[in-house]
């Protein structure tokens, strides 16, 4: 949506000089985009890295909103306190389903040395 807004909307972020402007925020979008892609695709082929990767992803883009909104867009949100309680609610979240042992199971083998399910029984 970043980097899709930063194109469609070019125009009015320079009409109003948003900080840091139109490409800043088209660049993040991709990379966050990208990074997103390439996450998803590990977790559905339950690849190794892909719990590690979502718990890494995941502490830091948290840290690079906060920053980016606090440093860059001079000053924290409007409603701040509700989006802090988010951030830490959905990192505590992440951070227990992707150490929990029952997670990694899942993502002992790979998906090709992995065995097919009965299905038979539903």
């Amino acid at each position: 949506m970043r980097l899709l807004t930063s194109i469609t909307w070019s125009r009015v972020l320079e009409s109003y000089v948003s900080r840091p402007g139109p490409l800043y925020i088209g660049i993040t979008g991709a990379i966050w985009a990208a990074t997103a892609v390439v996450e998803s695709w590990g977790l559905l082929m339950r690849k190794r890295w892909a719990l590690r990767g979502l718990l890494f992803g995941a502490w830091l883009y948290a840290t690079w909103i906060w920053l980016d909104r606090i440093l860059l867009q001079g000053g924290g949100p409007p409603n701040w306190p509700f989006m802090l309680i988010t951030t830490v609610a959905l990192l505590v979240f992440i951070t227990v389903v992707t150490l929990d042992r029952r997670s990694h199971l899942s993502f002992r083998k790979e998906a090709h040395e992995r065995e097919p399910q009965d299905q038979s029984s539903a």
